[in-house]
Protein backbone atom coordinates (compact mmCIF):
# COMPACT_ATOMS: atom_id res chain seq x y z
CA UNK A 1 0.00 0.00 0.00
CA UNK A 2 1.13 3.53 -0.80
CA UNK A 3 0.56 4.60 2.79
CA UNK A 4 2.93 1.89 4.02
CA UNK A 5 5.89 3.29 2.05
CA UNK A 6 8.38 5.55 3.85
CA UNK A 7 7.93 9.25 3.21
CA UNK A 8 9.94 10.67 0.35
CA UNK A 9 10.46 7.56 -1.78
CA UNK A 10 7.68 8.12 -4.29
CA UNK A 11 6.28 10.79 -6.53
CA UNK A 12 2.68 11.28 -7.59
CA UNK A 13 1.05 11.43 -10.97
CA UNK A 14 -2.62 11.17 -12.02
CA UNK A 15 -4.01 7.66 -11.84
CA UNK A 16 -5.38 8.05 -15.38
CA UNK A 17 -1.82 8.29 -16.65
CA UNK A 18 -1.11 4.78 -15.39
CA UNK A 19 -3.52 2.97 -17.69
CA UNK A 20 -0.82 0.60 -18.95
CA UNK A 21 0.22 -2.22 -16.58
CA UNK A 22 3.57 -1.55 -14.94
CA UNK A 23 6.05 -4.27 -13.96
CA UNK A 24 6.69 -4.78 -10.28
CA UNK A 25 4.59 -3.54 -7.36
CA UNK A 26 2.05 -0.90 -8.29
CA UNK A 27 1.03 1.42 -5.47
CA UNK A 28 -2.65 1.98 -4.92
CA UNK A 29 -4.13 5.26 -6.01
CA UNK A 30 -4.55 7.85 -3.29
CA UNK A 31 -6.87 10.83 -3.12
CA UNK A 32 -4.92 14.09 -2.97
CA UNK A 33 -5.44 17.72 -3.86
CA UNK A 34 -3.18 19.55 -6.32
CA UNK A 35 -1.89 21.59 -3.39
CA UNK A 36 -1.00 18.42 -1.51
CA UNK A 37 0.87 17.04 -4.49
CA UNK A 38 2.80 20.28 -4.98
CA UNK A 39 3.99 20.14 -1.38
CA UNK A 40 5.37 16.61 -1.82
CA UNK A 41 9.16 16.63 -1.48
CA UNK A 42 11.04 15.26 -4.48
CA UNK A 43 13.35 12.34 -3.61
CA UNK A 44 16.97 13.52 -3.64
CA UNK A 45 19.89 12.37 -5.71
CA UNK A 46 22.50 10.90 -3.41
CA UNK A 47 25.70 12.93 -3.15
CA UNK A 48 28.78 11.19 -4.47
CA UNK A 49 31.14 10.02 -1.77
CA UNK A 50 33.98 9.50 -4.22
CA UNK A 51 36.20 12.46 -5.20
CA UNK A 52 35.96 11.30 -8.83
CA UNK A 53 34.06 13.55 -11.20
CA UNK A 54 32.74 12.92 -14.68
CA UNK A 55 34.03 14.44 -17.89
CA UNK A 56 30.91 16.59 -18.17
CA UNK A 57 31.82 20.22 -18.64
CA UNK A 58 29.87 23.43 -18.59
CA UNK A 59 31.15 25.41 -21.54
CA UNK A 60 29.14 28.49 -22.27
CA UNK A 61 30.52 31.48 -24.15
CA UNK A 62 33.98 32.21 -22.82
CA UNK A 63 33.06 35.85 -22.31
CA UNK A 64 30.17 36.75 -20.02
CA UNK A 65 27.60 38.55 -22.17
CA UNK A 66 24.76 38.91 -19.68
CA UNK A 67 25.30 42.15 -17.79
CA UNK A 68 24.61 41.11 -14.20
CA UNK A 69 22.55 38.95 -11.86
CA UNK A 70 19.60 40.72 -10.30
CA UNK A 71 17.54 39.44 -7.35
CA UNK A 72 13.99 38.36 -8.18
CA UNK A 73 11.69 40.79 -6.33
CA UNK A 74 8.90 39.22 -4.23
CA UNK A 75 9.74 35.71 -5.34
CA UNK A 76 8.43 34.09 -2.15
CA UNK A 77 5.14 35.98 -2.55
CA UNK A 78 4.84 34.65 -6.12
CA UNK A 79 5.36 31.06 -4.93
CA UNK A 80 2.85 31.49 -2.07
CA UNK A 81 0.26 33.04 -4.39
CA UNK A 82 0.59 30.14 -6.83
CA UNK A 83 0.15 27.61 -4.03
CA UNK A 84 -2.94 29.44 -2.73
CA UNK A 85 -4.44 29.48 -6.22
CA UNK A 86 -4.50 25.69 -6.49
CA UNK A 87 -7.96 24.19 -6.00
CA UNK A 88 -8.94 21.75 -3.26
CA UNK A 89 -10.48 19.20 -5.60
CA UNK A 90 -9.26 15.72 -4.74
CA UNK A 91 -7.99 13.53 -7.55
CA UNK A 92 -6.67 10.02 -7.62
CA UNK A 93 -2.88 9.82 -7.88
CA UNK A 94 -0.53 6.86 -8.03
CA UNK A 95 2.98 6.80 -6.68
CA UNK A 96 6.08 6.30 -8.83
CA UNK A 97 8.39 3.87 -7.10
CA UNK A 98 12.05 4.82 -7.33
CA UNK A 99 14.42 2.46 -9.14
CA UNK A 100 16.94 0.56 -7.06
CA UNK A 101 16.66 -1.52 -3.89
CA UNK A 102 13.28 -2.06 -2.27
CA UNK A 103 11.99 0.99 -0.46
CA UNK A 104 14.84 3.13 -1.80
CA UNK A 105 14.55 6.74 -0.67
CA UNK A 106 17.06 8.35 -3.05
CA UNK A 107 18.07 8.32 -6.67
CA UNK A 108 21.54 6.87 -7.15
CA UNK A 109 24.46 9.29 -7.02
CA UNK A 110 25.08 10.87 -10.41
CA UNK A 111 28.45 10.64 -12.13
CA UNK A 112 27.40 12.49 -15.27
CA UNK A 113 24.89 15.14 -16.35
CA UNK A 114 22.79 12.50 -18.08
CA UNK A 115 22.21 10.80 -14.72
CA UNK A 116 20.86 14.09 -13.37
CA UNK A 117 18.61 14.60 -16.39
CA UNK A 118 17.06 11.14 -15.96
CA UNK A 119 15.06 11.84 -12.76
CA UNK A 120 13.64 14.96 -14.42
CA UNK A 121 11.57 12.63 -16.62
CA UNK A 122 9.75 11.50 -13.48
CA UNK A 123 9.63 14.88 -11.75
CA UNK A 124 8.13 16.63 -14.79
CA UNK A 125 5.05 14.38 -14.81
CA UNK A 126 3.61 16.06 -11.72
CA UNK A 127 3.80 19.78 -12.63
CA UNK A 128 2.77 18.92 -16.21
CA UNK A 129 -0.38 17.19 -14.92
CA UNK A 130 -1.28 20.00 -12.49
CA UNK A 131 -0.57 22.66 -15.15
CA UNK A 132 -2.96 20.93 -17.53
CA UNK A 133 -5.64 20.84 -14.80
CA UNK A 134 -5.09 24.61 -14.32
CA UNK A 135 -5.64 25.27 -18.03
CA UNK A 136 -1.99 26.21 -18.67
CA UNK A 137 -0.82 25.53 -22.21
CA UNK A 138 2.79 24.63 -21.33
CA UNK A 139 4.62 21.40 -20.50
CA UNK A 140 8.15 20.34 -19.57
CA UNK A 141 9.83 18.04 -22.11
CA UNK A 142 13.36 16.97 -22.98
CA UNK A 143 15.28 19.24 -25.34
CA UNK A 144 16.19 16.55 -27.87
CA UNK A 145 14.69 15.75 -31.28
CA UNK A 146 15.39 19.28 -32.55
CA UNK A 147 12.68 20.68 -30.29
CA UNK A 148 14.56 23.98 -30.10
CA UNK A 149 17.27 25.84 -31.96
CA UNK A 150 19.66 25.61 -29.01
CA UNK A 151 21.15 22.48 -27.46
CA UNK A 152 19.51 23.05 -24.07
CA UNK A 153 18.72 20.03 -21.88
CA UNK A 154 14.98 20.56 -21.27
CA UNK A 155 12.44 22.99 -22.69
CA UNK A 156 9.09 24.50 -21.75
CA UNK A 157 6.93 23.75 -24.78
CA UNK A 158 3.39 24.60 -25.76
CA UNK A 159 1.33 21.44 -25.71
CA UNK A 160 0.80 19.78 -29.07
CA UNK A 161 -2.98 20.05 -28.77
CA UNK A 162 -2.68 23.82 -28.24
CA UNK A 163 -0.50 24.17 -31.34
CA UNK A 164 -2.88 22.10 -33.46
CA UNK A 165 -5.71 24.42 -32.48
CA UNK A 166 -3.58 27.43 -33.46
CA UNK A 167 -2.49 25.89 -36.77
CA UNK A 168 -5.84 24.34 -37.61
CA UNK A 169 -4.23 21.00 -38.42
CA UNK A 170 -1.39 18.67 -37.51
CA UNK A 171 1.72 19.53 -39.55
CA UNK A 172 3.45 16.75 -41.53
CA UNK A 173 6.15 15.01 -39.49
CA UNK A 174 8.93 14.89 -42.07
CA UNK A 175 8.76 18.26 -43.80
CA UNK A 176 12.31 19.58 -43.79
CA UNK A 177 11.49 23.05 -42.47
CA UNK A 178 8.63 21.88 -40.32
CA UNK A 179 10.87 22.16 -37.25
CA UNK A 180 10.15 25.89 -37.30
CA UNK A 181 6.74 24.97 -35.92
CA UNK A 182 8.47 23.20 -33.02
CA UNK A 183 10.84 26.12 -32.45
CA UNK A 184 7.92 28.51 -32.19
CA UNK A 185 6.47 26.29 -29.47
CA UNK A 186 9.39 26.85 -27.06
CA UNK A 187 8.86 29.37 -24.24
CA UNK A 188 11.42 28.36 -21.61
CA UNK A 189 14.58 26.35 -21.10
CA UNK A 190 16.26 24.28 -18.38
CA UNK A 191 19.95 23.56 -17.95
CA UNK A 192 20.66 20.43 -15.91
CA UNK A 193 23.94 20.35 -13.97
CA UNK A 194 25.75 18.05 -11.59
CA UNK A 195 26.63 19.04 -8.04
CA UNK A 196 30.25 19.36 -9.23
CA UNK A 197 29.14 22.09 -11.68
CA UNK A 198 26.58 24.02 -9.64
CA UNK A 199 27.66 24.70 -6.06
CA UNK A 200 24.63 26.50 -4.71
CA UNK A 201 22.84 25.70 -1.47
CA UNK A 202 19.14 26.01 -0.68
CA UNK A 203 18.14 29.57 0.23
CA UNK A 204 21.23 31.27 -1.25
CA UNK A 205 20.55 34.20 -3.57
CA UNK A 206 23.00 34.02 -6.51
CA UNK A 207 22.78 37.78 -7.02
CA UNK A 208 24.00 38.42 -3.47
CA UNK A 209 26.93 36.02 -3.37
CA UNK A 210 30.53 37.28 -3.03
CA UNK A 211 32.42 37.78 -6.32
CA UNK A 212 34.38 34.52 -6.11
CA UNK A 213 31.16 32.50 -5.75
CA UNK A 214 29.53 34.34 -8.66
CA UNK A 215 32.51 33.58 -10.88
CA UNK A 216 32.10 29.85 -10.15
CA UNK A 217 28.42 29.97 -11.19
CA UNK A 218 29.02 32.25 -14.18
CA UNK A 219 29.60 29.56 -16.88
CA UNK A 220 26.25 27.90 -16.19
CA UNK A 221 24.38 31.22 -16.14
CA UNK A 222 26.11 32.23 -19.39
CA UNK A 223 25.18 28.92 -21.00
CA UNK A 224 21.54 29.39 -20.01
CA UNK A 225 21.56 33.02 -21.18
CA UNK A 226 22.93 32.05 -24.59
CA UNK A 227 20.28 29.34 -24.97
CA UNK A 228 17.50 31.72 -23.88
CA UNK A 229 18.64 34.29 -26.42
CA UNK A 230 18.85 31.69 -29.18
CA UNK A 231 15.40 30.26 -28.41
CA UNK A 232 13.87 33.71 -27.71
CA UNK A 233 12.36 32.63 -24.38
CA UNK A 234 11.53 34.71 -21.29
CA UNK A 235 12.08 32.18 -18.49
CA UNK A 236 14.47 29.42 -17.57
CA UNK A 237 15.87 27.25 -14.80
CA UNK A 238 19.20 25.80 -13.72
CA UNK A 239 18.87 22.61 -11.69
CA UNK A 240 21.17 20.03 -10.14
CA UNK A 241 18.02 18.22 -8.98
CA UNK A 242 18.54 18.74 -5.24
CA UNK A 243 18.64 22.51 -5.76
CA UNK A 244 17.35 24.71 -8.57
CA UNK A 245 17.15 28.41 -9.46
CA UNK A 246 14.50 30.07 -11.61
CA UNK A 247 15.70 32.71 -14.09
CA UNK A 248 13.85 35.31 -16.12
CA UNK A 249 14.85 37.90 -18.71
CA UNK A 250 13.50 41.44 -18.93
CA UNK A 251 11.16 42.04 -21.83
CA UNK A 252 13.45 44.83 -23.07
CA UNK A 253 16.25 42.92 -24.80
CA UNK A 254 18.61 45.88 -24.33
CA UNK A 255 18.63 44.95 -20.65
CA UNK A 256 20.81 41.85 -20.53
CA UNK A 257 20.43 41.24 -16.80
CA UNK A 258 19.35 37.84 -15.51
CA UNK A 259 16.74 38.05 -12.76
CA UNK A 260 17.31 35.07 -10.47
CA UNK A 261 15.42 33.45 -7.62
CA UNK A 262 16.96 32.17 -4.40
CA UNK A 263 18.03 28.53 -4.57
CA UNK A 264 15.01 26.24 -4.17
CA UNK A 265 15.21 22.92 -2.35
CA UNK A 266 13.45 19.60 -2.83
CA UNK A 267 10.45 20.62 -0.73
CA UNK A 268 9.36 23.27 -3.23
CA UNK A 269 10.86 21.82 -6.40
CA UNK A 270 7.50 20.80 -7.90
CA UNK A 271 5.98 24.19 -7.11
CA UNK A 272 8.96 25.94 -8.74
CA UNK A 273 8.47 23.88 -11.92
CA UNK A 274 4.78 24.79 -11.91
CA UNK A 275 5.66 28.49 -11.53
CA UNK A 276 7.99 28.16 -14.52
CA UNK A 277 5.12 26.75 -16.60
CA UNK A 278 2.76 29.47 -15.39
CA UNK A 279 5.16 32.30 -16.27
CA UNK A 280 5.83 30.79 -19.70
CA UNK A 281 2.08 30.59 -20.30
CA UNK A 282 1.52 34.19 -19.23
CA UNK A 283 4.42 35.56 -21.31
CA UNK A 284 3.72 33.95 -24.66
CA UNK A 285 3.28 37.40 -26.20
CA UNK A 286 6.84 38.34 -25.16
CA UNK A 287 8.41 36.14 -27.84
CA UNK A 288 8.37 38.76 -30.64
CA UNK A 289 9.97 41.29 -28.27
CA UNK A 290 12.78 38.85 -27.39
CA UNK A 291 14.06 38.57 -30.96
CA UNK A 292 17.57 37.12 -30.94
CA UNK A 293 18.52 39.64 -33.63
CA UNK A 294 17.83 42.57 -31.30
CA UNK A 295 19.96 41.46 -28.34
CA UNK A 296 22.91 43.89 -28.31
CA UNK A 297 26.47 42.65 -28.72
CA UNK A 298 28.93 42.76 -25.87
CA UNK A 299 32.45 44.22 -25.70
CA UNK A 300 34.89 41.67 -27.06
CA UNK A 301 36.52 41.11 -23.67
CA UNK A 302 33.14 40.41 -22.10
CA UNK A 303 31.45 41.97 -19.11
CA UNK A 304 33.81 42.64 -16.22
CA UNK A 305 34.28 44.76 -13.15
CA UNK A 306 34.36 48.48 -13.78
CA UNK A 307 32.96 48.29 -17.28
CA UNK A 308 29.37 48.79 -18.32
CA UNK A 309 27.78 47.03 -21.25
CA UNK A 310 27.87 48.95 -24.51
CA UNK A 311 24.08 48.87 -24.65
CA UNK A 312 21.72 50.72 -22.31
CA UNK A 313 20.55 48.74 -19.29
CA UNK A 314 17.42 50.20 -17.82
CA UNK A 315 16.15 49.11 -14.43
CA UNK A 316 13.34 46.71 -15.01
CA UNK A 317 10.24 45.43 -13.30
CA UNK A 318 10.29 41.76 -14.29
CA UNK A 319 6.60 41.40 -13.81
CA UNK A 320 5.54 44.20 -16.10
CA UNK A 321 8.29 44.40 -18.67
CA UNK A 322 8.55 48.16 -17.99
CA UNK A 323 11.57 50.15 -16.90
CA UNK A 324 11.58 50.83 -13.19
CA UNK A 325 11.56 54.54 -12.30
CA UNK A 326 14.84 55.95 -11.15
CA UNK A 327 16.91 52.96 -12.24
CA UNK A 328 20.35 53.79 -13.53
CA UNK A 329 21.36 53.00 -17.08
CA UNK A 330 24.51 51.06 -17.81
CA UNK A 331 24.62 49.08 -14.56
CA UNK A 332 27.44 46.61 -14.46
CA UNK A 333 27.91 43.81 -12.00
CA UNK A 334 30.99 44.69 -9.99
CA UNK A 335 33.69 42.52 -8.56
CA UNK A 336 33.97 40.00 -11.39
CA UNK A 337 37.27 39.47 -13.23
CA UNK A 338 37.43 39.47 -17.02
CA UNK A 339 36.58 36.16 -18.64
CA UNK A 340 39.43 34.18 -20.17
CA UNK A 341 39.89 34.10 -23.90
CA UNK A 342 39.15 30.78 -25.57
CA UNK A 343 41.80 28.84 -27.45
CA UNK A 344 40.62 25.94 -29.59
CA UNK A 345 43.14 23.19 -30.15
CA UNK A 346 43.16 21.55 -33.53
CA UNK A 347 43.25 17.77 -33.87
CA UNK A 348 47.01 17.82 -34.18
CA UNK A 349 47.31 19.47 -30.79
CA UNK A 350 45.91 16.34 -29.15
CA UNK A 351 48.28 13.90 -30.75
CA UNK A 352 46.11 13.15 -33.79
CA UNK A 353 47.25 13.57 -37.34
CA UNK A 354 46.33 16.91 -38.81
CA UNK A 355 43.77 17.27 -41.57
CA UNK A 356 46.33 17.65 -44.30
CA UNK A 357 49.40 19.49 -45.53
CA UNK A 358 49.83 23.20 -45.22
CA UNK A 359 49.47 25.53 -42.22
CA UNK A 360 48.09 23.67 -39.21
CA UNK A 361 45.07 24.99 -37.35
CA UNK A 362 46.60 24.32 -33.96
CA UNK A 363 45.72 26.77 -31.21
CA UNK A 364 43.54 28.91 -33.44
CA UNK A 365 43.00 31.77 -31.03
CA UNK A 366 39.47 33.12 -30.82
CA UNK A 367 40.47 36.76 -30.49
CA UNK A 368 37.14 38.32 -31.30
CA UNK A 369 36.74 41.25 -33.63
CA UNK A 370 33.69 43.16 -34.72
CA UNK A 371 31.79 41.12 -37.31
CA UNK A 372 31.22 44.27 -39.26
CA UNK A 373 34.91 45.08 -39.40
CA UNK A 374 36.58 45.11 -42.78
CA UNK A 375 39.59 43.37 -41.25
CA UNK A 376 42.11 46.20 -41.43
CA UNK A 377 44.64 44.12 -39.53
CA UNK A 378 46.89 42.76 -42.26
CA UNK A 379 47.41 39.46 -40.42
CA UNK A 380 43.71 38.74 -40.12
CA UNK A 381 42.54 35.85 -42.26
CA UNK A 382 39.65 36.18 -44.67
CA UNK A 383 36.37 35.08 -43.08
CA UNK A 384 34.10 35.25 -46.05
CA UNK A 385 34.28 38.81 -47.31
CA UNK A 386 32.70 39.33 -50.76
CA UNK A 387 35.15 39.52 -53.63
CA UNK A 388 35.02 42.14 -56.36
CA UNK A 389 32.42 40.16 -58.32
CA UNK A 390 30.10 39.97 -55.32
CA UNK A 391 30.69 36.25 -54.80
CA UNK A 392 31.94 35.00 -51.44
CA UNK A 393 35.58 34.14 -51.09
CA UNK A 394 35.99 31.03 -48.96
CA UNK A 395 37.35 31.90 -45.51
CA UNK A 396 40.84 30.58 -44.84
CA UNK A 397 41.95 28.66 -41.74
CA UNK A 398 45.44 29.50 -40.48
CA UNK A 399 47.38 29.36 -37.24
CA UNK A 400 46.19 32.00 -34.77
CA UNK A 401 43.25 32.87 -36.97
CA UNK A 402 41.15 35.60 -35.39
CA UNK A 403 37.56 34.44 -35.45
CA UNK A 404 35.06 37.29 -35.54
CA UNK A 405 31.87 37.33 -33.54
CA UNK A 406 28.67 37.27 -35.57
CA UNK A 407 25.13 38.04 -34.51
CA UNK A 408 22.28 35.72 -35.48
CA UNK A 409 21.07 38.44 -37.87
CA UNK A 410 24.42 38.57 -39.68
CA UNK A 411 24.08 34.90 -40.65
CA UNK A 412 20.39 35.33 -41.47
CA UNK A 413 19.23 32.75 -38.94
CA UNK A 414 15.52 32.17 -39.55
CA UNK A 415 14.86 30.12 -36.42
CA UNK A 416 14.43 26.92 -38.43
CA UNK A 417 16.42 23.80 -37.62
CA UNK A 418 17.49 21.77 -40.63
CA UNK A 419 19.01 18.91 -38.66
CA UNK A 420 21.25 17.78 -35.82
CA UNK A 421 24.89 16.67 -35.72
CA UNK A 422 27.18 15.17 -33.13
CA UNK A 423 28.28 18.63 -32.01
CA UNK A 424 25.12 20.73 -32.36
CA UNK A 425 22.49 21.78 -34.88
CA UNK A 426 22.32 22.79 -38.53
CA UNK A 427 20.26 25.96 -38.79
CA UNK A 428 18.68 27.65 -41.78
CA UNK A 429 20.13 31.06 -42.63
CA UNK A 430 21.34 33.33 -45.41
CA UNK A 431 24.63 35.12 -46.03
CA UNK A 432 24.64 38.04 -48.43
CA UNK A 433 21.34 36.85 -49.88
CA UNK A 434 22.69 33.33 -50.47
CA UNK A 435 20.59 30.62 -48.74
CA UNK A 436 22.82 28.97 -46.15
CA UNK A 437 22.98 26.02 -43.80
CA UNK A 438 24.63 27.24 -40.57
CA UNK A 439 26.47 24.29 -39.04
CA UNK A 440 26.86 25.07 -35.34
CA UNK A 441 29.53 23.46 -33.15
CA UNK A 442 28.31 23.97 -29.59
CA UNK A 443 31.14 24.32 -27.02
CA UNK A 444 29.36 22.15 -24.43
CA UNK A 445 30.17 19.09 -26.58
CA UNK A 446 33.69 17.84 -26.03
CA UNK A 447 35.73 18.05 -29.24
CA UNK A 448 33.43 20.56 -30.94
CA UNK A 449 36.14 23.18 -31.55
CA UNK A 450 38.55 20.59 -32.94
CA UNK A 451 35.85 19.20 -35.24
CA UNK A 452 35.01 22.67 -36.53
CA UNK A 453 38.63 23.50 -37.37
CA UNK A 454 39.16 20.13 -39.01
CA UNK A 455 36.12 20.55 -41.26
CA UNK A 456 37.08 24.14 -41.98
CA UNK A 457 40.52 22.95 -43.09
CA UNK A 458 38.91 20.39 -45.43
CA UNK A 459 36.74 23.09 -47.01
CA UNK A 460 39.81 25.30 -47.42
CA UNK A 461 41.54 22.45 -49.25
CA UNK A 462 38.49 21.85 -51.48
CA UNK A 463 38.44 25.55 -52.29
CA UNK A 464 42.07 25.45 -53.35
CA UNK A 465 41.21 22.60 -55.76
CA UNK A 466 38.13 24.33 -57.19
CA UNK A 467 35.83 21.65 -55.71
CA UNK A 468 33.69 23.90 -53.55
CA UNK A 469 30.32 24.30 -55.24
CA UNK A 470 31.01 21.27 -57.44
CA UNK A 471 30.99 18.19 -55.19
CA UNK A 472 30.48 20.04 -51.90
CA UNK A 473 28.79 23.26 -50.70
CA UNK A 474 30.59 26.58 -50.73
CA UNK A 475 31.94 27.84 -47.43
CA UNK A 476 30.56 31.37 -46.95
CA UNK A 477 31.50 32.37 -43.41
CA UNK A 478 33.30 31.00 -40.37
CA UNK A 479 33.24 32.44 -36.89
CA UNK A 480 31.64 32.46 -33.46
CA UNK A 481 28.05 33.35 -32.58
CA UNK A 482 27.35 36.08 -30.05
CA UNK A 483 26.15 35.02 -26.58
CA UNK A 484 26.31 31.26 -27.17
CA UNK A 485 30.06 30.96 -27.80
CA UNK A 486 29.27 28.40 -30.49
CA UNK A 487 31.57 28.15 -33.50
CA UNK A 488 29.96 27.85 -36.92
CA UNK A 489 30.52 27.23 -40.60
CA UNK A 490 28.03 28.91 -42.92
CA UNK A 491 27.63 26.73 -46.02
CA UNK A 492 25.64 27.25 -49.17
CA UNK A 493 22.31 25.42 -48.85
CA UNK A 494 22.38 22.72 -51.53
CA UNK A 495 19.07 20.98 -50.92
CA UNK A 496 17.44 18.15 -49.01
CA UNK A 497 19.29 15.17 -47.52
CA UNK A 498 19.04 11.96 -49.51
CA UNK A 499 17.87 10.49 -46.21
CA UNK A 500 14.44 11.94 -47.06
CA UNK A 501 14.38 10.78 -50.68
CA UNK A 502 13.24 7.15 -50.33
CA UNK A 503 14.70 4.62 -52.78
CA UNK A 504 17.48 6.19 -54.87
CA UNK A 505 16.85 6.29 -58.59
CA UNK A 506 19.50 5.58 -61.21
CA UNK A 507 19.99 9.30 -61.93
CA UNK A 508 20.46 10.18 -58.24
CA UNK A 509 22.91 7.32 -57.73
CA UNK A 510 24.96 8.40 -60.73
CA UNK A 511 24.98 11.99 -59.40
CA UNK A 512 26.25 10.66 -56.09
CA UNK A 513 29.02 8.70 -57.81
CA UNK A 514 29.98 11.87 -59.69
CA UNK A 515 30.21 13.81 -56.40
CA UNK A 516 32.38 11.14 -54.76
CA UNK A 517 34.67 10.97 -57.81
CA UNK A 518 35.00 14.77 -57.70
CA UNK A 519 35.88 14.63 -54.00
CA UNK A 520 38.54 12.00 -54.63
CA UNK A 521 39.93 14.02 -57.54
CA UNK A 522 40.32 16.95 -55.14
CA UNK A 523 42.36 14.76 -52.82
CA UNK A 524 39.83 14.07 -50.06
CA UNK A 525 38.37 10.87 -48.62
CA UNK A 526 34.96 11.52 -47.09
CA UNK A 527 35.16 8.91 -44.35
CA UNK A 528 31.43 8.83 -43.50
CA UNK A 529 29.40 8.21 -46.64
CA UNK A 530 25.74 7.75 -45.80
CA UNK A 531 22.48 9.25 -46.97
CA UNK A 532 22.35 11.82 -44.20
CA UNK A 533 25.63 13.29 -45.53
CA UNK A 534 24.44 13.63 -49.13
CA UNK A 535 22.11 16.43 -50.23
CA UNK A 536 20.16 16.80 -53.45
CA UNK A 537 18.95 20.02 -55.03
CA UNK A 538 15.59 20.44 -56.76
CA UNK A 539 17.47 20.09 -60.04
CA UNK A 540 18.79 16.68 -59.00
CA UNK A 541 22.39 17.73 -58.31
CA UNK A 542 23.91 15.72 -55.44
CA UNK A 543 26.65 17.12 -53.19
CA UNK A 544 28.46 15.81 -50.14
CA UNK A 545 28.39 17.41 -46.69
CA UNK A 546 29.75 16.77 -43.19
CA UNK A 547 33.53 16.40 -43.46
CA UNK A 548 34.28 15.86 -39.75
CA UNK A 549 35.67 12.36 -40.50
CA UNK A 550 37.34 13.28 -43.79
CA UNK A 551 41.03 12.94 -44.63
CA UNK A 552 43.12 15.03 -46.99
CA UNK A 553 45.45 13.03 -49.23
CA UNK A 554 48.19 11.96 -49.19
CA UNK A 555 47.70 10.07 -45.93
CA UNK A 556 50.86 9.93 -43.86
CA UNK A 557 52.33 6.43 -43.79
CA UNK A 558 49.90 4.97 -46.37
CA UNK A 559 51.10 3.66 -49.73
CA UNK A 560 49.37 4.35 -53.05
CA UNK A 561 47.74 0.93 -53.11
CA UNK A 562 46.03 1.54 -49.77
CA UNK A 563 44.71 4.92 -50.94
CA UNK A 564 43.28 3.34 -54.10
CA UNK A 565 41.62 0.66 -51.95
CA UNK A 566 40.05 3.31 -49.71
CA UNK A 567 38.70 5.18 -52.72
CA UNK A 568 37.27 1.96 -54.17
CA UNK A 569 35.62 1.20 -50.83
CA UNK A 570 33.88 4.59 -50.84
CA UNK A 571 32.66 4.07 -54.39
CA UNK A 572 31.31 0.65 -53.34
CA UNK A 573 29.55 2.33 -50.40
CA UNK A 574 27.63 4.50 -52.88
CA UNK A 575 26.08 1.37 -54.42
CA UNK A 576 25.03 0.20 -50.97
CA UNK A 577 23.15 3.40 -50.07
Amino acid sequence: RLGDLPAGNYLFFPAAAAAQPQPGPTPQAELLTAKGVMLTAVPPIAVRGSPRRSNSKTKGAQRRTYSKLRSWPKFKEAMDALLDSLDDTTRRYRGIILPGPALSTKFNAAADESEVRGPMSLVSLIPNAVAEDMGLSMELVGGGSNRSASCIDWVVRKRAAEMQLALGSTPPRHERLDVQVCSDRIFGGLEIKGDWQWDLQEGEDPAMLPPERKVALEPAFQQLFGDMVMDEVPVGMISRHNVCTLVQRPRDVRDKALIVSPAIGLGQMLLACLLLLKLAHERQDWKPDLSRDLVPPTPTEGMDAGRSDSSPHQGHDPGSGQAAPGAAAGEADGGQPPAKRHKADAPGAQGKSGPGPGPACARAELVVVDAGSSGSNGSRANHGAPDTQGAFASPACHSHTQLPLYSFASVGFTGRVIGATRYGKVLQGAVGGVPAAIKVFDPRFRGAAEAMHHEWRVYEHLGSKGAQGACAPRLLLAGELYHTGALFLALSDEGRPLLDQGVLGAAEREELRKAVRGLHAAGVLHGDLRRANCVCSEGGVVKLVDFEASSILPLEGEDLGMVVALKDAEMAAVDAL
